[in-house]
């Protein structure tokens, strides 16, 4: 069986990918974009209905209020807060289209 796995290095100022995915994870790293909304609607081109987006920040770099910022900006781009799993040490929250 083929690997559904692939791993992509981005761009860095865009994604750089054409292929849909199922899955993308954000991992202590959106606190760091100039431009939050133009990695969000990236993400968001390439997201099928049922895909998601993990988004993971790191709780001494973004405050509480900074992390809603970005959560608002991903709504503002077409995504939803399907949960708030919680993650150790960290603020967290997946994403999906809609």
């Amino acid at each position: 069986m083929r690997s559904r796995v692939v791993l992509h290095r981005c761009e860095p100022n865009r994604i750089g990918l054409s292929l849909p995915v199922d899955f993308a994870l954000a991992f202590y790293m959106l606190h760091e974009l100039p431009d939050q909304a133009a990695f969000f609607t990236d993400v968001r081109q390439l997201l099928p209905p049922q895909g998601r987006l993990f988004v993971v920040e790191p709780p001494f770099h973004v405050s509480r209020a900074a992390f809603e910022t970005t959560l608002r900006t991903a709504r503002r781009t077409g995504f939803t807060v399907a949960a708030r799993p919680r993650v150790r040490f960290s603020k967290a929250a997946l994403l999906q289209p809609g």
